[in-house]
């Protein structure tokens, strides 16, 4: 009921802002790319938990106010993308919204179904990666570091979860521009008709807290130009 409860007053607020439906995806991500971190506290068991994600509290405790009131720009992207062969991807850059606060981006997407024979037989059908680029540096998503909580560098693409996350300090990510891309590892089968399957493709959602469009102005002269802010008439 809390989560259903938090859901609906985020449909609400999405409805209001930008006049259209948000996908499970997106609500999804936009709850867990902010949940509350349990690490460090006991599960049912007694047993100290490890950082997100985990078997015990997945990427944490619901927080509603974090998600309504985020208190920084929120960068979205829902399923306007259809990656339809493996090893296509998605690319974007953003700017960071307050240097001195954290980076929480997730990936999200509904699955095509899987064979449903159990067993060794994986239940995964498309997987997508997630990375963040920053200069030579590459974060991927799910890598955490077990002390800090933030994204560790390096490590391998998570081939399973169809969930990823990349959290990034103020130090890591230094009010830097960051790329953000979404791989298509393996594209297998139609997520987007599943009752009535077509070519494979697969859609996402796509959230960046504390991030903002690059934003690009054509002036009278012809030139272009990157803006990393707000224009005066309020438009990003």
């Amino acid at each position: 009921p809390l989560v259903s409860g938090a859901s609906a007053l985020y449909w609400e607020r999405h409805r209001n802002i930008y006049r259209e439906d948000p996908s499970p995806a997106l609500v999804k991500a936009i709850f867990t790319a902010v949940a509350t971190n349990l690490a460090g506290r006991l599960d049912a068991n007694g047993r100290v938990m490890p950082q997100p994600p985990n078997r015990f509290a997945g990427w944490g405790r619901i927080d509603l106010d974090a998600v309504l009131n985020p208190g920084v720009s929120v960068w979205l992207h829902d399923q306007q993308t259809v990656l339809a062969s493996s090893g296509a991807d998605y690319n974007v850059d953003l700017v960071v919204d307050d240097p001195a606060q954290p980076v929480r981006v997730m990936l999200a997407w509904t699955d095509a179904p899987g064979p449903g024979t159990g067993g060794t037989t994986p239940a995964w059908t498309n997987d997508l990666d997630l990375s963040a680029h920053i200069g030579a540096a590459t974060w991927r998503g799910n890598v955490i570091d077990a002390a800090s909580g933030f994204s560790a560098e390096g490590g391998s693409a998570d081939s399973r979860n169809n969930l990823e996350g990349i959290f990034l300090s103020p130090a890591q990510h230094a009010g830097n521009l960051i790329h953000l891309r979404v791989l298509a590892a393996t594209i297998a089968a139609d997520a987007l008709s599943p009752h009535a399957p077509g070519s494979p493709r697969q859609d996402f959602a796509l959230v960046c807290y504390n991030c903002r469009a690059r934003v690009e102005a054509v002036f009278d002269d012809g030139c272009e130009s990157v803006a990393d802010g707000v224009f005066a008439n309020g438009f990003e």
